[in-house]
């Protein structure tokens, strides 16, 4: 190859690289607990005797306390129970060296958790969870998060990812301030976005996600359609039966809380405990509260 060629090549890898810039935002979204019970109830948390269980009966207590959802009592009507707690060394794999043999473990914690009432025999929430020290430090705290994302409303935190437009500085400035959390300025931005590069499937994308994250599902669905008629990516399509569930995760959430009108203000700032969303959680788990 003459170096006239892979200087043109360069130029070219260049310009495709500048056409097309990966950027992310930060987003949230209420998400319902998985119990059916108001806020302001109050809980006895009791865990068998063992040091195991006294632990995360601490951390949970704390955890729980936090979110300012529940109140913690040692006499509540609801209780629950820390059952089954089990800290175990496993072995991954091990490994033969000159002088002996190296292994390679990981601890598991895991315990059953009993919500149940003393005077209703037909209330009750019974799952087990666990963790594994090879994803978390703390695993007993991270499997106290475990457990309060399902038992109280929180705000969940994810990623999108986008592609920007050539030649689109509305859509630069838009995602810019999507990562300040300036949503409205966002979308006066992301319009300018559609309006520079009305072809662009990824432009109706970030206004869809933008109006989203307003709560205004109709027309956050209007631009994902409109992208998916522009390119039929399978994306687009997700990202209306998304925006169904985010939407109907939101009225239980107001239920929950006992929001009113007063309150969407305190509600859209995030009066929420946040967690992080896992990469493998899928978006139907999160939204259905369990029928008890």
């Amino acid at each position: 190859m003459s170096g006239s060629t892979s200087r043109l090549l360069s130029v070219i890898a260049i310009a495709g690289l500048l056409s097309s810039c990966a950027t992310q935002i930060q987003m949230s979204c209420a998400v319902p607990s998985r119990v059916s019970l108001p806020r302001g109830t109050a809980l006895a948390i009791k865990a068998q005797e063992s040091s195991t269980g006294r632990e995360i009966q601490a951390a949970l207590s704390q955890e729980l306390q936090q979110g300012l959802f529940y109140t913690i009592s040692p006499d509540a009507e609801y209780q629950i129970q820390i059952s089954e707690a089990d800290e175990s060394l496993k072995i991954k794999s091990f490994f033969l060296i000159a002088d002996g043999f190296f292994l390679d473990t990981e601890t598991e914690l895991k315990t059953r958790i009993n919500l149940s009432s003393k005077t209703n025999s037909s209330y009750g929430y019974s799952q087990q969870y666990r963790v594994n020290s090879d994803d978390h430090d703390d695993y007993v705290e991270a499997l106290c998060h475990e457990i309060a994302i399902d038992l109280q409303p929180h705000r969940l935190i994810y990623t999108e990812k986008l592609d920007a437009p050539k030649e689109n500085p509305a859509f630069e400035q838009a995602a810019d301030y999507c990562k300040g959390g300036m949503w409205q300025h966002a979308a006066k931005e992301a319009e300018k976005a559609v309006q520079l590069t009305p072809h662009e499937p990824e432009a109706h994308y970030l206004q869809g996600l933008i109006q989203r994250q307003l709560e205004n599902y109709d027309a956050s669905n209007t631009c994902f359609d409109k992208a998916y008629q522009l390119k039929p990516d399978a994306r687009y399509a997700k990202a209306i039966k998304i925006n169904k569930l985010m939407q109907m995760g939101a009225r239980h959430v107001r239920h929950q809380m006992q929001f009113s009108g007063s309150d969407e203000a305190a509600f859209n700032k995030g009066t929420l405990p946040a967690y992080i969303k896992k990469k493998d959680t899928p978006w139907t788990q999160l939204f259905v509260p369990l029928n008890l």
